[in-house]
C-alpha cells in the first residue's frame, strides 16, 4: 500500500531532472519517469488518484475518484507497462470513492474505499467499500454489517496472502469516531476486535506476518501479535497524524506529521529497528509525510511542502541508511489548502497521495493529482 531523472523534462505539470543515487556520488541514477496520461471517465470534470499497487513492470492498479456537479464514483486503472486501461467499477449503492488498493497476482486484487456522505444521493448512512478484482472485472465483497446508524469508512487494504488480509479505517456514529479493522481469512471478511480509542480513526496498515500486523491513524500505533490488537507507544510529542505505515527487513515506518496549525506542520518519521522505536530526522523542506515506501531497494518517503499561503507541493525524500536525502528533481504543482471534494483522510490536499513498489524492489511508484482547476491524475515512477 501501499515512487527519474535525465536531461530537463516538463510533462504534465512534473519536473524530471538530473540527480544521483543517494549514497553514489557520481554514479547515474535509476530515472523517475512519467507513463502516458491515464484515461478519463466520461462526464468528469474533476479526477484523483489516491492509491497504487505494484506486482509488476506491466502489472500496476491505481484508484481514486472522479467527480462534477451531480456526480462522485469510483475510478480504477491499470497500467500493462505500456499504457493505462480505465477498468470500470461495478454499480455501487452509494456515490463512492476509493483510496487504497493491494495486488496479490493478477487476478487477485482488492480495492477499499467509502461512501461519499457530502454527494448528491448519498445514503445515510454510508458504508466502507471493498471491492475485488478477478482477472477479469471488479465486483463488490460483502462487508461486515454494522450497528445501526452507523457510518463505517476504510482507507487502506494490505493483502499478505490470498488467505489474509487486513482493511483498515473508523466507524462515526453522531460525531464520534472509533476505529475499524476488518480481517480477511477463510474467504470471509470478519470485523477484529481494536482497542477502545475514540477519537482515532485509522488510516493504514501493513502486514509483515500472520502475528506482525501495524495499523496507525489519528496519533496512535496500534500492533496485531496473532491474538489481540493492542496500543503501542512510540516517541512522539504533541499534536500528530499519522498517514502510512510500512515495514521491511524486520523494520518499521511511519509517516505523517507534528502540526501546530493545520497550516504549520513539521514532517515525522519514526522508524523501529531492533533496539526499539526513534524518531528520524527529515532532510528539511518538507512540511507532512504522506506515504512511506519501504523495500528492498530502500525507503522513501512522499509528502508535500505547505507555504504559509496554504499552496502544496510534491517532496520526496531517500533514505540512505544514516539519514534522509531530499530528492528535488521531482516537483509537483501544488494546490490550495481547502479539501479538494472528495477525497479520503490518507492524501488530505496533497499532490502525491500514495506510493508502492513491486515485490522484487525494482520499481516505485508514486500517485495523486494536479491541482487544477480541475484536477487530474499525477502519476511518476522509479526503474
Amino acid at each position: 500500500m501501499r515512487t527519474n531523472r535525465a536531461g530537463s523534462l516538463l510533462v504534465a505539470g512534473i519536473v524530471v531532472a538530473g540527480t544521483l543515487v543517494p549514497g553514489s556520488a557520481g554514479a547515474a541514477a535509476p530515472l523517475w519517469k512519467t507513463p502516458p496520461a491515464t484515461p478519463l471517465p466520461p462526464g468528469a470534470t474533476n479526477t484523483v488518484l489516491q492509491d497504487v499497487s505494484v506486482i509488476a513492470p506491466n502489472d500496476v492498479w491505481a484508484v481514486g475518484t472522479w467527480w462534477n456537479d451531480d456526480q462522485v464514483g469510483p475510478f480504477t486503472v491499470h497500467w500493462d507497462g505500456t499504457a493505462w486501461k480505465s477498468v470500470p467499477a461495478p454499480e455501487l449503492s452509494q456515490p463512492t470513492y476509493l483510496t487504497g488498493v493491494d495486488t496479490l497476482a493478477p487476478d487477485n486484487v482488492w480495492a477499499v474505499g467509502s461512501g461519499d456522505d457530502d454527494a448528491p444521493g448519498a445514503p445515510v448512512p454510508t458504508t466502507g467499500v471493498l471491492l475485488h478484482f478477478d482477472g477479469t472485472a471488479w465486483s463488490s465483497a460483502p462487508a461486515p454489517a454494522a450497528a445501526a446508524g452507523v457510518e463505517t469508512d476504510l482507507d487502506d487494504i494490505d493483502m499478505r496472502t490470498p488467505d489474509d488480509g487486513w482493511a483498515v479505517g473508523h466507524t462515526e456514529k453522531s460525531g464520534a469516531s472509533d476505529p475499524l479493522i476488518l480481517h480477511w481469512h477463510a474467504g470471509t471478511w470478519t470485523q477484529s476486535a481494536a482497542p477502545a480509542l475514540p477519537g482515532v480513526e485509522l488510516t493504514s496498515v501493513v502486514a509483515a506476518a500472520a502475528d506482525d500486523v501495524w495499523a496507525v491513524g489519528s496519533g496512535a500505533v496500534l500492533h496485531f501479535d496473532g491474538a489481540t490488537w493492542t496500543r503501542v507507544d512510540v516517541p512522539i510529542i504533541g499534536t500528530v497524524v499519522m498517514n502510512s505505515v510500512a515495514a521491511v527487513s524486520g523494520e518499521v515506518w511511519i509517516g505523517g506529521a507534528t502540526c501546530v496549525t493545520t497550516l504549520v506542520c513539521a514532517p515525522m518519521v519514526l522508524h523501529r529497528t531492533a533496539t526499539g522505536w526513534k524518531s528520524e530526522t527529515s532532510a528539511g523542506g518538507g512540511s507532512v509525510v504522506t506515504e512511506v515506501v519501504a523495500s528492498k531497494a530502500g525507503v522513501w518517503t512522499f509528502g508535500y511542502h505547505r507555504t504559509v499561503t496554504g499552496q502544496e507541493s510534491g517532496h520526496v525524500e531517500r533514505w540512505t541508511g544514516q539519514g534522509f536525502q531530499a530528492d528535488n528533481s521531482v516537483v509537483v504543482p501544488g494546490g490550495p489548502v481547502d479539501r479538494a471534494h472528495p477525497q479520503g483522510e490518507i492524501a488530505s490536499a496533497t499532490p502525491l497521495a500514495g506510493a508502492s513498489n513491486d515485490p522484487a524492489g525494482s520499481m516505485v511508484w508514486a500517485v495523486g493529482w494536479q491541482a487544477g482547476p480541475p484536477r487530474s491524475p499525477n502519476v511518476i515512477y522509479w526503474s
